[in-house]
């Protein structure tokens, strides 16, 4: 796309949800999130993802959505008397 010469579409191509996504991060950023740190920015980015494929879908149908993409995965913790690997 050349926005300056005042092309927007080519065919089926166009750049619209794309900005918009973008628009929707930035806006999030600012409202909630207020500071994202970089080593946790991939998961931000994942969660944005996965909000806007799902916005045309209720809040119930996304969280079955969610809910489905957890299923068989475990959440584990390190124990308190384990030592933390250096970073």
């Amino acid at each position: 796309m050349n926005h300056s010469a005042k092309e927007y579409v080519k065919g089926i191509h166009y750049v619209n949800s794309l900005e918009g996504y973008w628009s929707r991060l930035k806006l999030s950023i600012r409202g909630t999130h207020v500071h994202l740190s970089g080593k946790h920015l991939w998961k931000y980015a994942s969660e944005f993802s996965f909000r806007y494929n799902t916005r045309d879908v209720t809040d119930l149908e996304r969280a079955a959505l969610a809910a489905m993409g957890i299923q068989g995965k475990r959440l584990t913790y390190r124990r308190v008397d384990q030592q933390q690997a250096a970073s």
